[in-house]
């Protein structure tokens, strides 16, 4: 999922819940501050009722009197009102209006003389409020002995329901209105941060993504703004710099691919040019003139690298030790190929085929340094050499060079102590001589008059008959 998705989720999810649990709440309070005001009000509607009541009553007793007075009444609010009797005054007086208890809490209003408050449903609201006796209510009342009635009696009750339906939905259009406010400002504050966020700090991320991606493609041009964000900040800091680094790296690259390949043409034109001087056919394979020619070695240079190469021999029978020093191989391959019995020609194949050998033992036989690598980052690739030149158990490790002279055949033997390589499939590809490090594989191949491997691709002979020109 995309971070800027990731967030809109987040955002959303987070909007929704929060929209419904504030209209949840939003609701419930209203409902109930709704039920609390209305009953509050039905409570003080109903005891104002029953004043009007008891003050009529006790001054007229007129039943039209209190028909007219409830009518009044029911002009703020809707409820219905009837009376009821007990059953002395019933006795007394008879049923005008069907006075008569007709429910249980009636029943126990008229007993026990108890106000009752019945809430039947969230839109029906029931006061039932008795009438009780003092001393003067003994002059108009009989009780069911036909004596005066005593003070503390139940004469009857006032029976009133309110129905609280138009509350409940001025409550409800309301609550509606409000949870639509509230949706709006939330959904309103929830755009707002997905912008926000958006701006300060996904299209800042993303961009430094992009850049970061960029440079597989080799893509070091990198143009990020300012970010006021402090790890934003950072993080395009730190792209910037290894975009420089990168950029330099591949520079330093691109000039030392472009120097060994001038290297490499400057190589090909002076073999022509020698090939044409000694009336070598230079429509042949290239291969085939590198086998009847080399660059010619100035010989003072020669006895300065002969004389380096005695301080590594360990017998008589031309024996050395190398160890993983790269600068000791032109030494050593120079003083062998002087020491054979040889003609100019033959002697530079010598020289030119050991440098590549002992190059062989000590980068990728000893150092274990694959020849991949100096496509892939020629940086890297010396850096390496030169890390593991001096780390064990590379930096222990030796070359041991053994000549012997069988005939006309010179014999040159080079073992490193590495884990050697599987010799039979590199013999079985094409070399390619204009790449960068092909070259050396195709001399040694070339000049040499026969190579053989050990098994285990740690050990090379390299034969020369010095009775004839070297051959493919």
């Amino acid at each position: 999922m995309k971070l800027e998705t990731r967030f809109a989720a987040i955002i959303v999810v987070s909007t929704a819940l929060a929209v419904l649990l504030t209209n949840t709440i939003l609701t419930s309070r209203l409902k109930a501050d709704y039920q609390a005001t209305a009953r509050k009000e039905a409570r003080e509607k109903a005891l104002l009722v029953r004043y009007g009541l008891l003050s009529t009553m006790m001054s007229t007793n007129d039943y039209d009197e209190i028909d007219r007075i409830i009518n009044f009444l029911k002009s703020g609010q809707n409820f219905s009102f009837r009376m009821v009797r007990s059953k002395h005054v019933i006795k007394q007086h008879g049923i005008r209006r069907g006075e008569i208890p007709k429910s249980v809490e009636e029943e126990d209003a008229l007993r026990d003389g108890e106000i009752k408050e019945i809430l039947e449903s969230d839109t029906r609201l029931k006061f039932i409020y008795p009438f009780i006796t003092d001393e003067r209510c003994g002059a108009c009342h009989m009780g069911l002995d036909g004596k005066p009635v005593p003070a503390g009696m139940v004469n009857g009750a006032a029976v009133m329901e309110f129905d609280l339906t138009g509350r409940k939905m001025a409550t409800e259009a309301l609550a509606g209105q409000v949870a639509l406010v509230v949706s709006v400002i939330l959904v309103a504050m929830a755009a707002v941060m997905i912008i926000l966020i958006h701006k300060t700090v996904v299209s800042p991320i993303k961009s430094i993504a992009s850049a970061i991606t960029g440079f597989q493609e080799e893509r070091f041009n990198v143009d990020l703004p300012a970010y006021s964000t402090t790890e934003i900040k950072i993080m395009a800091d730190e792209v910037r710099a290894a975009a420089l680094l990168l950029a330099e790296r591949k520079g330093r690259r691109e000039l030392e691919i472009k120097e060994e390949r001038e290297r490499n043409t400057e190589a090909r034109k002076f073999i022509m040019s020698r090939a044409q001087d000694l009336g070598i056919d230079c429509n042949s394979k290239l291969t085939d003139v590198i086998n009847s020619l080399a660059a010619v070695v100035d010989a003072g240079e020669q006895t300065v690298q002969m004389s380096k190469a005695l301080k590594y021999m360990v017998s008589e029978e031309s024996r050395f030790m190398l160890p993983n020093d790269l600068a000791t191989i032109p030494a050593v391959s120079s003083y062998l190929s002087n020491i054979v019995d040889a003609d100019h020609i033959q002697k530079r194949a010598i020289e030119l085929t050991l440098d590549e050998a002992l190059g062989n033992a000590i980068i990728h036989g000893n150092l274990e340094i694959p020849s991949s690598l100096k496509d892939d980052d020629l940086d890297s690739y010396s850096e390496l050499i030169a890390e593991r030149s001096g780390q064990e158990p590379y930096a222990s490790r030796r070359v041991e060079v053994q000549f012997a002279m069988k005939g006309k055949d010179a014999r040159f033997r080079i073992r490193d102590e590495g884990k050697g390589f599987n010799w039979r499939k590199a013999l079985g590809e094409e070399t390619d001589i204009e790449s960068i490090h092909g070259r050396g594989v195709m001399i040694m191949r070339a000049m040499a008059t026969s190579l053989e491997f050990n098994a285990e691709g740690n050990e090379i002979t390299l034969v020369f008959d010095l009775g004839k020109q070297a051959s493919a």
